[in-house]
């Protein structure tokens, strides 16, 4: 690279860098709905933030159930789905007049579980509605899409976690209970919703994963080779989870190449061996699990809950460089018990956490927070306060994270639920916190790097001036899909993306001397 090349891209970095830094990280974005926050609120019951997704073009999908909680008990349950603009307005265009309701009639049933972006770009819903399970599809304006089952809707016995496999097809989670043990069950659906009966038993995988009574299922994801992750406790008598993960094969067989068999039985911290897995990440070919450590003489003499970070790699065993021995605790914010619901990984592999901290005992409140780790598991000061945004959205008791997504820009969305000023009915609410910007310009020199042929059909053959050490590929989210290590100091290689959808794509080519260029490649069938 020439003297002069070189002097431009180090001005472009700097007068990027300049731009970028004058926001401070881990605050609310001011540019983004009321003040930094958009509100869903009813004067006639609750709204419980449930799931969220990010369009291209940094619009959002929300999932939000409503209920009236009276005496202890709900009532009247329905659920909601939301478009907002990437300026955090509600989308009129979406749905009717920026919504799509789904009532109850009466029977007090009708609930929002989960949802997806698929890689078409269509909307995936599991829920149920009057009692019934249904997998319901939409394009991005809120209209039903003919395609999947009946006029968009397709029958199910249960369902509450949904992922998508890069053949397209639709794995979603449920539970089993023979009477005595509750199990992992799985199935598979094709494009167009209907039972692959190539998965497991006649498109139904049932897996009793831990010798516990009852394994229970909290979070799933599809690595990069197609394989399920699957966690959550496992436990016997209620007061005994254990934190789990577990590996099964495209088809729905464990994969005995990770941990003992498919599983790894873990633990958080040294005071005692229970805990819970609440959310999945990966990153290349490391695993991060979210959860909450469990221990004894909590607050008010309670059961203690803290939330922790645990690093795996690709077979199940502990990443020792992070945190202690691959795991991270996290200290309570008000010396109380804080809990964690969800979590985001840049791709610097720094970790994102959000939850809800809880004030001691006898108060009884909780501020919604957001934690961001280094990719060591050590507390990325320069976030917020010391490394946490947390707030009560202006005095209200209830108040937590329930998911986490990172823009294409870097910028953190926390989605979760507060109260209303009389803290009668929750609210649901999401946020906007400035963050640090991750971007890598497309300075990719034909001298130094090609990357042929483009667009492609499967493959794409990468020829470099400088030994190759790494090769990463991101979807237009900026999600790796696949990572790849090379130990060798050949210039030429081949990567493989048959098994992706047809898009455009982001390949990161890392070469000797810390060099990292970008491209962007175009998958297509033709």
């Amino acid at each position: 690279m020439s003297k002069s090349n070189t002097n431009s891209i180090l001005v472009l970095f700097t007068l990027l860098f300049f731009q970028l830094s004058i926001a401070q990280e881990g605050v609310l974005d001011l540019n983004f709905g009321d003040q930094g926050t958009t509100r869903f609120a009813y004067t006639d019951k609750g709204a419980r933030a449930m799931d969220m997704i990010l369009l291209e073009d940094n619009s959002i999908i929300l999932g939000i159930n409503s209920e009236l909680r009276q005496n202890g008990a709900t009532y009247n349950r329905g659920f909601y789905i939301y478009k907002l603009t990437q300026d955090g307005e509600i989308d009129t265009t979406f749905g009717q007049n920026g919504q799509l309701y789904f009532p109850n009639n009466g029977t007090n049933s009708s609930y929002f579980n989960s949802m997806l972006l698929q890689f078409d770009g269509k909307i995936l819903i599991m829920g149920s509605i009057e009692g019934e399970g249904k997998l319901i599809r939409i394009d991005q304006n809120g209209v039903f899409d003919p395609s999947f089952g009946i006029n968009g809707i397709q029958d199910m016995d249960s369902g509450y976690r949904i992922a998508q496999q890069f053949t397209g097809k639709i794995i979603v989670q449920s539970q089993y209970f023979d009477g005595y043990n509750n199990m992992y069950r799985f199935s598979r659906r094709n494009t167009d919703g209907s039972l692959d009966t190539t998965f497991g038993n006649n498109g139904i995988q049932i897996t009793d994963v831990t010798n516990y009574r009852f394994d229970l299922c909290f979070a799933i994801k599809i690595d990069w080779e197609d394989k399920i992750l699957a966690g959550g406790p496992s436990y016997n008598n209620g007061d005994d989870y254990h934190p789990v993960i577990t590996r099964f094969n495209e088809n729905g067989t464990l994969d005995t190449s990770f941990g003992n068999n498919g599983t790894v039985i873990t633990t958080f911290g040294p005071e005692s061996n229970l805990g819970e897995v609440d959310d999945i990440a990966i990153l290349g070919d490391k695993i991060i699990l979210g959860g909450n450590y469990q221990y004894y003489g909590g607050t008010g003499g309670f059961g203690g809950i803290k939330p922790a970070v645990a690093k795996f790699n690709n077979d199940g065993t502990l990443d020792q460089t992070f945190g202690q021995g691959g795991k991270v605790i996290m200290d309570t914010y008000f010396e109380a018990n804080d809990y964690l619901r969800s979590i985001a990984v840049q791709r610097d592999g720094k970790i994102l956490l959000g939850g809800g901290a809880s004030m001691p005992y006898p108060f009884e409140q909780t501020n919604f927070f957001v934690i961001k780790l280094n990719n060591d598991g050590s507390i990325y000061s320069d976030f917020g306060d010391s490394g946490i945004f947390i707030t009560d959205f202006g005095g209200s008791d209830t108040n937590y994270v329930t998911d986490l997504v990172l823009q294409t820009d870097n910028k953190v969305l926390a989605f979760g639920v507060t109260e209303d000023a009389n803290d009668e009915h929750r609210n649901a609410i999401v946020c906007r916190l400035d963050n640090e910007f991750l971007g890598i310009p497309d300075l990719l020199a034909d001298n130094d790097i090609q990357v042929y042929p483009n667009p492609t059909k499967g493959y794409v053959k990468i020829k470099s001036k400088y030994p190759i050490k790494k090769l990463e590929i991101y979807n237009f989210l900026g999600q790796l899909l696949a990572s790849k290590l090379y130990n060798n100091t050949t210039l030429e290689k081949e990567f493989d993306i048959n098994k992706f959808q047809n898009g455009i794509y982001t390949l990161l080519i890392f070469s000797e001397g810390e060099r990292v260029f970008s491209k962007s490649i175009i998958k297509r069938s033709n």
